[in-house]
């Protein structure tokens, strides 16, 4: 994200983000709108992509499915997703963050999101 690649970035979440769409009975003007609000980190100036630091792998599912937890005593960030980032729009700053569920499909040998 940091370098900006919109179409790596988008092919990661397109269809997880349809398919959660569709469950949720969401109209296309509304998926797109789901969609476009993943364009802030390309597209808002002071959006910054914070470093991947003091996490820890969280296992689910018997071991199957595995997340990036922040790793601090902190209540705010206790449990929340270690790919975050800073944005601040003048009243103050705010964190957004990208909770992935990852696994690896049967058959292959690289992790993908769940969707």
């Amino acid at each position: 994200m940091k370098e900006k690649k919109t179409d790596e970035y988008f092919s990661f979440l397109e269809l997880k983000e349809k398919e959660t769409c569709q469950s949720l009975f969401y109209t296309k003007k509304e998926l797109k709108e789901v969609l476009e609000s993943y364009l802030d980190a390309f597209i808002i100036p002071n959006y910054q992509i914070q470093p991947l630091e003091n996490y820890k792998l969280k296992f689910y599912g018997e071991g199957k499915i595995v997340c990036l937890e922040i790793e601090s005593l902190d209540n705010h960030l206790r449990g929340e997703s270690a790919l975050w980032a800073k944005l601040d729009e003048g009243d103050g700053v705010m964190a957004d963050f990208f909770q992935y569920y990852l696994y690896i499909p049967e058959g292959k040998d690289e992790l993908e999101i769940l969707r």
